[in-house]
């Protein structure tokens, strides 16, 4: 069974069309449309909107540096070894005992 597309006009087989949430059947516009215009919805709105984006950016990025978040020792780690980040994801022990290292670097220059 095929399809055409509302937006670039090409018919296609019906598997390249999302199943509508809403009502039953397929959507009108195939993936690709769909993802296009989802990236340029996207890049209008970051254009937009790109102080509230860094500003929030900034604040996620502290909270999780003060938190120490799995992300930041991950990248830590690899910065100070050169290790690859999925052979740190499998190791997490090695991420345990980074994060307790450098909590207690904290601890130490905190007393002093």
């Amino acid at each position: 069974m095929e399809r055409t597309c509302k937006k670039c006009g090409e018919t296609k087989p019906i598997e390249e069309f999302s199943q509508h949430k809403t009502f039953r059947g397929t959507d009108y516009i195939c993936f690709n449309c769909k993802h296009k215009a989802r990236a340029k919805r996207r890049r209008r709105y970051e254009a937009k909107n790109r102080r509230s984006i860094s500003r929030q950016a900034s604040v996620y990025q502290k909270r999780a540096i003060k938190k120490l978040g799995n992300w930041y020792v991950v990248d830590l780690i690899n910065q100070s070894t050169g290790l690859s980040r999925d052979i740190i994801w499998q190791n997490k022990e090695l991420i345990k005992l980074y994060k307790a290292n450098i909590k207690l670097k904290r601890l130490i220059k905190s007393k002093l």
